[in-house]
């Protein structure tokens, strides 16, 4: 195992014994049999999200499920994800399919777009992701998040994100081909909130994994869910509400998501209702 993943098994380790201790158990009983043994199920696992379609979240379960298996694991983003690894993270959900060998399994998650619109809108005001620093010509040599914070309004910064960044991950999630044998299709509004957990461990049962990695799958879910211990220091994640977008959207916004996305809240299984919003 390299170096790297030694030291991220060791910090989640402690972190999970100190904070939740009946995990750890169930943690030790996966791991220890797993390190002299290789794992007998090689099949794949893939996890596609999207930006602000909890990235880090399923990233942790999934990073730190890998490591307690035994199974090696890749984050990253289409061609360059390592396709001899075990567990595959795509946080943009641009896999090479054509790479992957038959008996694959995953997951895909998606996020109703006018929600994503209004986190992303916030979002990109205040993180420390290294893209929003980089000073660009086509914002007159200042930075993303210096072009977003400029903006005087909410709306303000919604209509640009639809035109920039935020636009363009509306369209990557369009452009996701669903229906795939083997992936499961899951949204964002069942896995955060209640009965969150039930949700995601019914949906991954699907897998057939050995019933004690089923079980530390789903208990390391609920673990670095909102709320609980493994949650801390996650700052990706400001209000996980369903349905903000009823607050938020103006006229303005409303006509220019219509105008650009014309479909996308019924392609992506929403329920397109009226706003509840007041005029501008």
């Amino acid at each position: 195992m390299p170096r790297q993943d030694v030291s991220q098994m060791l910090y989640w380790s402690s972190h999970i014994v100190r904070n939740a201790p009946h995990l750890g158990l169930s943690s030790a009983r996966v791991a220890l049999p797993r390190y002299t043994l290789s794992p007998p199920d090689r099949r794949k696992i893939l996890v596609g999200t999207h930006h602000k379609v909890l990235t880090v979240f399923l990233g942790r379960v999934f990073r730190v499920f890998a490591l307690l298996t035994n199974r090696s694991y890749d984050r990253g983003m289409g061609e360059a994800l390592d396709y001899t690894r075990d567990v595959l993270i795509d946080h943009h959900s641009q896999f090479g399919f054509d790479r992957l060998l038959p008996g694959w399994r995953g997951l895909h998650v998606v996020r109703d777009p006018r929600d994503l619109l209004v986190s992303a809108a916030n979002y990109h005001t205040r993180s420390s992701e290294s893209w929003l620093h980089e000073p660009k010509d086509e914002f007159g040599g200042r930075t993303y998040q210096q072009t977003v914070n400029a903006l005087g309004t909410l709306e303000q910064r919604m209509l640009f994100e639809l035109d920039h960044v935020t636009g363009e991950d509306i369209r990557a999630m369009l452009a996701w081909k669903f229906g795939r044998p083997h992936m499961l299709e899951l949204r964002y509004e069942m896995l955060v909130g209640q009965g969150a957990t039930a949700y995601f461990g019914n949906a991954v049962s699907a897998w057939s994994l050995p019933p004690a990695e089923h079980r530390l799958l789903v208990e390391l879910f609920a673990y670095f869910s909102i709320g609980n211990p493994g949650a801390k220091g996650n700052r990706h994640i400001r209000n996980a509400s369903s349905g903000q977008w009823r607050k938020h959207f103006t006229p303005r916004v409303e006509a220019r998501f219509a105008q650009l996305f014309p479909d996308a809240v019924e392609r992506l299984g929403y329920d397109r209702a009226a706003p509840q919003t007041q005029p501008a």
